[in-house]
C-alpha cells in the first residue's frame, strides 16, 4: 500500500510540474515500440535469471503542457528460473512471466540540443504467470531517459531504464511451500518513437511560413482579379 500511495504521489508531482507550461499547438502524440531486459532485484534475483521482453506506449501531449504526455503502456518480460538446491536437493525454481498494464506519465525537459532527457511514471496493474498458477498485483515503475532524433519531429531513438517494484507474493517452485517477497527488476529498453497527429506550429520552418504567405498573396490577388 505505502508502494501505491508513493506512486500515485509521484504521478500527481510530475504532472502538476508539467501544467504550467503553455504554448500556442495543437495536439499530438507518440507511439513508441521497446525491446527490453529485465535484472531482477531483491529476493527475486535469488530464484530468476535476467529477462527479456517487449513493450509498446502510447501517449499524447495537451495543448496547454507541450512537455507533458499522458498515455498507457503494455508489456510482457520474461524471467527464467535458476537452478537450486533445495533440501539437498536440485530443481529449477518455476520461472515468471510478467505483464504490465500501465497509466504513464511523462515529462520531458525543454533542452537547446536536439537530444531530449525525460523523467516519467508508470502506476498500474501487474499480471504474473508462473507453472500451473497466475495473480495479479499492482506495482510503481519510475524511470527516465533519452530521446534522440532519427527524422525531425517525426521520429526518435529511444533510451531509457525503469525500476519496476510489485506488491505481489510469488511462488519461486511448484516443489516450494513458501512465497517469496515482492517482485522487482530494473529494465533496461530500447527501441524507436514515432509521431502521430498534428505537430506544432513551431514545427513549420521560417521557409516554409514564408512560402505559404505568398501563396496565399497570389490566391488573393487571383480572387481579386476574378472579381473585378
Amino acid at each position: 500500500m505505502k508502494t501505491m500511495c508513493l506512486g500515485m504521489l509521484l504521478f500527481v508531482v510530475i504532472t502538476a510540474i508539467a501544467l504550467p507550461a503553455s504554448a500556442q499547438e495543437v495536439k499530438k502524440g507518440k507511439i513508441s515500440i521497446l525491446a527490453n531486459s529485465g535484472i531482477p532485484v531483491g529476493d527475486f534475483s535469488s530464484v530468476t535469471k535476467p529477462g527479456i521482453g517487449g513493450l509498446i506506449q502510447i501517449t499524447g501531449s495537451p495543448a496547454a503542457a507541450p512537455e507533458l504526455s499522458l498515455g498507457g503502456a503494455l508489456g510482457v518480460m520474461r524471467f527464467a528460473g535458476k537452478d537450486l538446491n533445495f533440501s539437498g536437493e536440485n530443481v529449477t525454481a518455476s520461472g515468471l512471466t510478467v505483464i504490465p498494464i500501465l497509466a504513464m506519465a511523462q515529462y520531458t525537459f525543454p533542452t537547446d540540443g536536439n537530444a531530449k532527457p525525460y523523467l516519467q511514471m508508470g502506476l498500474g496493474l501487474y499480471h504474473l504467470r508462473t507453472t500451473g498458477s497466475s495473480f495479479n498485483g499492482f506495482g510503481v515503475a519510475p524511470g527516465g531517459g533519452v530521446l534522440i532524433p532519427i527524422t525531425p519531429n517525426r521520429s526518435w531513438f529511444r533510451v531509457e531504464a525503469t525500476y519496476h517494484l510489485v506488491e505481489a507474493s510469488y511462488t519461486v517452485s511448484t516443489l516450494f511451500d513458501s512465497a517469496g517477497g515482492n517482485v522487482q527488476f530494473l529494465n533496461v529498453l530500447a527501441g524507436v518513437s514515432l509521431a502521430f497527429g498534428q505537430q506544432q506550429a513551431s514545427d513549420i520552418g521560417p521557409a516554409s511560413a514564408d512560402t505559404a504567405f505568398a501563396h496565399g498573396c497570389r490566391c488573393f490577388a487571383g480572387v481579386n482579379e476574378l472579381s473585378r
